[in-house]
């Protein structure tokens, strides 16, 4: 399956969203993965809120947002009437930094 967006978690770790509805968290010293399910369409992208949480958007229309300390389950999935396509930081700040 094809790669719909890829984000960097930290300097070792990045996550991707892809269309076969899960997200990996790649572990780039390690050379390993992890696979995060939970949407039920294809997964559109990935954002990240801090260190330890990442939002994720489908187009089963739905967001949900991922506790990687919590066994990676979502913690909040948030329904909309149509496929969630981008999701966007408000603060400009951090987009600067990144």
């Amino acid at each position: 399956r094809y790669v719909n967006s890829v984000m960097k978690l930290n300097e070792t770790t990045i996550v991707s969203g892809s269309g076969d509805r899960t997200l990996r968290i790649w572990d780039l010293l390690n050379d390993t993965s992890r696979v995060l399910r939970g949407h039920t369409r294809y997964v559109n992208s990935v954002m990240k809120l801090n260190e330890t949480t990442i939002v994720s958007s489908s187009d089963d229309r739905t967001l949900r947002v991922w506790d990687l300390t919590k066994n990676f389950n979502p913690v909040d999935v948030e329904n909309f009437d149509s496929v969630v396509e981008n999701i966007v930081s408000g603060s400009e700040s951090e987009s600067e930094d990144d």
